[in-house]
């Protein structure tokens, strides 16, 4: 590996580039990245950006974290305010169980509410400076209460903090802060504990399996996720809207563990469970509950569905070209996408010799006409399904599926 104690990040960027066998040229075509840009960023004249940094770290088949250290910061002023509150974010979970008589009385459990309806709001509008600035008060303010408050307030309590748990987790996560977020992790499943709000619990486990993801130990998330559905279904049923949002979301984390694992079938499995329940949703719309977003479109663009039917076309492709047939045409905008991203990550040459036996290019695609290799499709795999012909929103083709 490497020595980077005195190098820049465009000198580590070079040196894990060289290590993996890549000349600068064939770094840009197989990341997509500019070749003027990735020349900058090596000898020192521009800083890199979080996607150029992502991009990168995917295409050398490590994590951002491994290939910058820990966290990247740039040295624009943004950069500075969202990192500031890091270090009070550290101090509240590192007191997280002192005892009650040592902490300040908090407001009303509904004044710290709005604020953290305020902070959600944030989140989800990517606002994370400002989510960030919210997140140190609020946690230490819960904190104290669920010390200091009995019976169902103490619980009211409880769920709001794993609430800001689940917001700072994600923040220190998209900051480059692996340890934090994963002590952020731990208490967020502790608060939810408390609470006794079975949501709240398997959002928490929900989160704690992204953690499997990270660490590629597949087998350990898929029974954690199976765990939380069984527990989550025993205790709250599977009727109400809010429980089929966390239901479904546990569905959609499974698909992609068990795509990550290779395995097809569970895949599939997972994705027609994951479709069955977002036809529960009211009005077949998609819906947000507890941070996460579940329904007909958030299953129909879900990466994973895309992964499979990518995997499907490019049996197709190899098909067709050991039959002379010319290359089949994409017209799919999720699925595209998600070869686009393949094409810019280390899994590509894989995930090819895997699904079509040989290595797939891609050109762009500049005619119209028949699409003729959809009946080579139909004899191997049954009719397209819905993602053929939903656009990148969720929105589906009625007429191109009717076709």
């Amino acid at each position: 590996m490497p020595n980077h104690d005195d190098e820049s990040i465009g000198a580590r960027i070079a040196s894990y580039r060289n290590l993996a066998g890549y000349t600068q040229r064939e770094f840009a075509e197989y990341s997509h990245l500019s070749l003027g840009n990735i020349r900058k960023v090596e000898r020192g004249e521009r800083l890199p950006t979080h996607g150029f940094l992502a991009t990168a770290a995917r295409t050398l088949a490590m994590t951002v974290e491994e290939l910058t250290g820990q966290p990247y910061r740039g040295r624009q002023r943004f950069d500075e305010k969202a990192h500031a509150p890091i270090a009070a974010i550290r101090s509240v979970v590192r007191a997280f169980d002192l005892p009650p008589e040592w902490r300040t009385a908090p407001r009303p459990l509904g004044e710290i509410a709005d604020d953290l309806a305020e902070a959600t709001r944030h989140r989800a509008a990517a606002r994370y400076t400002r989510l960030g600035l919210a997140l140190p008060e609020l946690l230490e303010e819960l904190t104290a209460a669920v010390h200091l408050l009995e019976g169902g307030r103490r619980r009211q309590a409880a769920k709001m903090l794993a609430s800001a748990y689940y917001m700072a987790h994600c923040l220190t996560y998209r900051l480059g802060y692996a340890d934090l977020s994963g002590q952020l992790d731990d208490r967020q499943r502790w608060a939810a504990d408390l609470s006794g709000d079975a949501l709240a619990v398997a959002l928490a486990q929900w989160s704690r399996a992204g953690g499997f993801q990270a660490a590629r130990e597949y087998g350990a998330g898929l029974r954690l996720l199976a765990h939380a559905r069984d527990q989550l279904t025993a205790e709250a049923g599977a009727s109400s809207p809010s429980t089929v949002t966390l239901l479904g979301s546990l569905r959609l984390r499974e698909a992609t563990l068990a795509s990550r694992a290779r395995d097809e079938q569970a895949t599939e499995h997972h994705l027609t469970e994951a479709s069955r329940l977002a036809e529960q949703m009211p009005d077949r719309t998609d819906r947000v509950h507890y941070h996460l977003t579940f329904g007909p479109a958030n299953v129909a663009v879900h990466d994973i569905a895309a992964q499979v039917e990518l995997g499907r076309f490019l049996k197709v492709a190899a098909w067709q070209f050991e039959a002379g047939c010319t290359a089949p045409e994409m017209f799919s905008p999720v699925i595209d996408g998600e070869w686009h991203r393949l094409l810019s990550s280390s899994e590509y040459q894989e995930f090819c010799a895997e699904h079509a036996g040989r290595q797939i290019g891609h050109a762009p695609n500049t005619g119209v006409g028949e699409i003729s290799w959809v009946q080579v499709y139909e004899e191997l795999f049954g009719p397209l399904p819905d993602i053929w012909f939903t656009d990148q929103f969720g929105r589906l083709d009625h007429e191109g599926l009717a076709r």
